[in-house]
């Protein structure tokens, strides 16, 4: 089993939905969206390769998406289904 270096904050987030703590939950979905955007946009400008195109724009929209969608698959194996919904409520 491998450590995850996430692990302690997404239990953290899970914790302050469990306790439908709104302050807390909006301050972690809030700093773990802008991470995730921010490194998203590191490597993708890492890449050298600039986007002029719609199409290009349109398949990186759909990589960070999809990175949105793991940090939500995450989560939701932390909290259970009536929590989720109450975050779904919250963002």
């Amino acid at each position: 089993m491998r450590l995850d270096d996430e692990f302690g904050r997404f239990l953290a987030f899970a914790i302050a939905i469990r306790r439908r703590d709104e302050v807390a939950v909006k301050q972690f979905a809030t700093k773990m969206a802008t991470e995730l955007v921010e490194d998203f946009e590191i490597q993708e400008a890492l890449k050298n390769t600039t986007i002029r195109n719609a199409e290009g724009r349109r398949r990186q929209e759909e990589k960070l998406e999809t990175e949105m969608t793991q940090y939500m698959k995450q989560l939701g194996s932390l909290v259970d289904e009536d929590g989720m919904d109450w975050l779904r409520e919250q963002i």
